[in-house]
């Protein structure tokens, strides 16, 4: 960004300005500005995709940002697809082969009859391949053809078996409904298994609902027909799910590089608005979008570890690191800026060095934006230390931001012609299940097995697919029998209701959070299945069109809110009872009712038997990231005397943000209280720990610098962290007793920046000075977290530090 020579004259002009500060400094800053113009060498021409993606409204932006790596366009669009693939099959296939029709023409009384049982059979036909197509989906997460075959095959087995179980006891209705609860028990056991055992349960009772249904009208000859069925279902779907696979690892990575860049540039314009003045509420959009920025990047690193390319792994995480600690610093030290007040004029000239970026030669960018930087800092006041800080911190995130976009660029560019070669394993890589972090479901199995101290005793621990299999077995036994006294022929929706609400949620806080968005859905989807069945009628083609658009729209926003999902399984099952013409005002309002039963059984047992309290789960989330939180202070306390940790120091941010992760997903449910405001104690955990990570972030980009330290520093660097460390042991006990308190180490680092004469000004910082600085701000922060979590905290010096007030 080098500037041309018209500007020359300006910045002349605009020195004097600024020693007057005076009258005209707004309009010799403005003349700066536009006499800028189009730098010179420093700036590249944008190629089209580049043209193309700064064009594209914010709206579309805003939904690419939303999906990770578009994982549930994917997702949805496979679903769907495999849907209207398996529907078309079967109605070909009862077309062709007859099946269950021939003895049924033959004993129907009129032509009418038999076009009725033969359109009956071609809809259980489309429902049985439709069930096999649509439960694998939501938890499919396989990368291979084998494994595709094995994810799409298993979960027919025990659809089969329970057909044939129910299909054997279908005349004894008292078996049935004790068996069918039995056996959702028994399948939630497979859970244990991952992915491919995560939907035993569901389909053994969809198998049962089969075999129960069907027995009385076509006895054990259904079982070959259903058989037959099934056995297409799986073959489209594995058909389908071929061209995926073939090109999904490089698809996945370079899907989630994409999605990365559109959160980056959103987060960009964010950054630039809050410099602007826009509302208060940007900042806390701007924490958002990073916490977002950092999902993306924990995502691309777990497509990186199963790419297997050796030369670019290590350089792309390196990159991606540095990428985005320079994005969040950028984001902290406007955030602040903007907080504190500053000029228009210099929030402008700031706005202006963002928007160069990353199309600024690095070497023009730097020296250029050191001289702004000089200019900025004459704006603070006399005897502001705070502002001057912030602004060479912001300068400096700036050029590293643009030096990081740079590399980022040239490194993701080899990407497609880059050769796949073996690659040494990488360390410390998230957990992601079927394209996105999983969420609080490691921490609460954790969370489950751990026998937890309270005051009443030890509570039991669990592992948790035995605890979901007790719990599920006692929800859907209640809802069996209750249901059954609510209507005799329609009783299954109530135990399948109280089965979804524990489906995929893992303690108490979402079990209950579900179990209400069931049923709002479901009152929502009652409602627009009815208004579409008015405007639709009996049209089979349009009918089959809604069911595909209801359950792609499902499947694509359920990771939103699982409203969306119960939505458009009930607008589908609505336009299966139009097609066997059996949809009523009665019958929608009875599937109202037995949703109901079922979500509200599941939330009354998920809270009275053998409850796995969401406050426990945060606790066991809160313990693991600040233990990871010391793992990365012992290595980076290590870093300075063997620089071989370099992988370690990069690797452990990214098991501390994974932990963080997990904190806000298990904080989640309880971030609203009952009455509808935001939960201030869960607000103020969420909040103390993200500044904790941001500073140890921050510890860890200085502590990297290429710049030397002091001969006896490292040592005590050591020291400093290992009294952090100890420090820190105090918020990690989970016991019962009082915990001790908690101590700050700012004195004793103050101690040492007088032992090591470091007397770093505001416009100039050495690495030590930086280093201190942020151990300082680490310690304030971890202060607060302690204060939040109540536990009282001990300075040894009650003397002001400078610097904390930027905590």
């Amino acid at each position: 960004m080098a500037i041309n020579a018209n500007a020359s004259g300006t910045i002349i002009v605009l020195t004097f300005s600024i020693g007057c500060r005076h009258g005209n400094q707004a309009f010799q800053w403005r003349t700066r500005l536009s006499s800028l113009g189009a730098r010179s060498s420093g700036l590249k021409q944008f190629d089209a995709g580049e043209r193309l993606s700064m064009y594209r409204p914010i709206w579309l932006e805003q939904l690419f940002a939303s999906d990770p790596a578009l994982t549930r366009l994917v997702s949805a669009t496979t679903t769907t697809v495999s849907l209207c693939l398996c529907f078309l099959a079967e109605w070909q296939f009862v077309n062709i082969s007859g099946a269950l029709g021939t003895k049924g023409y033959q004993h129907a009384q009129d032509l009418a009859a038999a076009s009725g049982l033969h359109h009956e059979v071609v809809i259980i036909s489309m429902l049985a391949a439709g069930t096999v197509a649509l439960m694998p989906a939501l938890t499919f997460d396989e990368h291979d053809l084998k494994g595709t075959a094995y994810a799409t095959l298993l979960p027919a087995i025990p659809l089969l078996f329970a057909t044939l179980v129910g299909l054997v006891l279908g005349s004894h209705r008292s078996l049935v409904l004790a068996v069918d609860p039995l056996m959702l028990g028994i399948g939630t056991l497979f859970r244990k298994f991952g992915s491919r055992g995560a939907n035993v349960g569901i389909m053994l009772y969809m198998g049962g609902f089969f075999g129960y249904f069907l027995s009385g009208q076509f006895g054990l000859k259904a079982f070959s027909w259903i058989a037959l069925e099934v056995l297409v279902a799986v073959i489209v779907i594995y058909v389908v799910r071929i061209p995926l696979i073939i090109y999904q690892k490089r698809s996945n990575l370079e899907r989630a590089i994409r999605s990365y860049t559109i959160r980056a540039r959103l987060l960009t314009k964010r950054i630039i608005g809050v410099l602007e003045g826009e509302r208060p509420e940007s900042s806390n959009r701007l924490h958002n979008g990073l916490v977002r920025l950092n999902e993306m990047a924990l995502i691309i690193e777990a497509y990186m570890s199963k790419a297997d390319y050796r030369e670019l792994n290590e350089s792309m995480r390196q990159t991606l690191f540095a990428l985005e600690l320079s994005i969040a610093n950028l984001a902290r030290f406007a955030d602040s800026l903007a907080k504190i007040g500053i000029p228009s004029i210099v929030s402008r000239d700031i706005v202006d060095y963002i928007r160069a970026i990353p199309n600024s030669e690095e070497k023009p960018f730097e020296i250029e934006t050191n001289a702004a930087l000089a200019r900025w800092q004459t704006f603070a006041q006399q005897h502001d230390e705070i502002t001057p800080i912030l602004l060479r911190r912001l300068a400096s995130s700036i050029v590293n931001l643009n030096s990081a976009a740079i590399t980022w660029r040239r490194v993701t560019s080899a990407l497609p012609s880059a050769a796949k070669q073996q690659a040494p394993a990488m360390r410390h890589i998230p957990s992601v299940r079927t394209g996105h972090l999983p969420g609080s479901a490691e921490v609460s199995a954790k969370a489950s097995v751990e026998p937890w101290e309270t005051e009443r005793g030890t509570s039991i621990g669990l592992t948790p697919e035995v605890r979901a299999a007790i719990q599920i077995t006692v929800a859907t036994s209640a809802a069996t029998w209750i249901g059954y006294l609510v209507d005799p022929t329609r009783f299954y929706w109530a135990p399948l209701s109280a089965y979804l609400c524990f489906a995929g949620v893992h303690n108490v806080g979402e079990q209950v959070r579900k179990g209400f968005y069931r049923f709002l859905g479901t009152v929502i989807g009652v409602l627009l299945g009815s208004i579409l069945a008015g405007l639709i009628g009996l049209n089979s083609a349009l009918d089959a069109a809604a069911v595909l658009g209801a359950v792609f729209l499902g499947v694509y926003l359920f990771r939103v809110n699982y409203t969306f999902l119960a939505i458009g399984i009930t607008v589908a099952i609505s336009m299966v009872f139009l097609q066997l013409s059996e949809l009523s005002t009665g019958l929608l309002a009875e599937r109202v009712l037995e949703t109901a039963v079922g979500a509200s059984i599941a939330s009354l047992t998920a809270l009275f038997i053998l409850p796995l309290s969401s406050r426990r789960v945060i606790a066991t989330a809160r313990w693991n990231f600040l233990r990871d939180l010391q793992k990365l202070l012992s290595i980076a306390s290590a870093y300075l005397v063997n620089p071989d940790l370099e992988d370690e120091l990069v690797g452990w941010p990214r098991t501390v943000d994974t932990a963080f992760h997990a904190l806000i997903a298990a904080a989640r449910p309880l971030q609203w209280s009952l009455y509808g405001g935001l939960n201030r104690e869960v607000n103020e955990l969420i909040s103390r720990a993200s500044a904790v990570r941001n500073y140890s972030k921050s510890f860890i980009a200085d502590l990297r610098e290429r710049k030397p330290v002091p001969a006896d520093f490292p040592a005590t660097l050591a020291e400093m962290t290992g009294r952090l460390n100890y420090s820190i042991s105090c918020i990690t006990r989970p016991s019962a007793a009082k915990p001790p308190p908690y101590v700050r180490i700012a004195s004793f680092v103050e101690s040492a920046k007088v032992a090591f004469a470091i007397q770093g000004s505001p416009t100039s910082m050495e690495k030590a000075d930086l280093l201190f600085r942020d151990l300082v701000l680490l310690d304030g922060s971890l202060a607060a977290l302690s204060k939040a979590l109540k536990i009282p905290v001990t300075s040894l010096d009650t003397a002001k530090v400078k610097g904390v007030r930027l905590s």
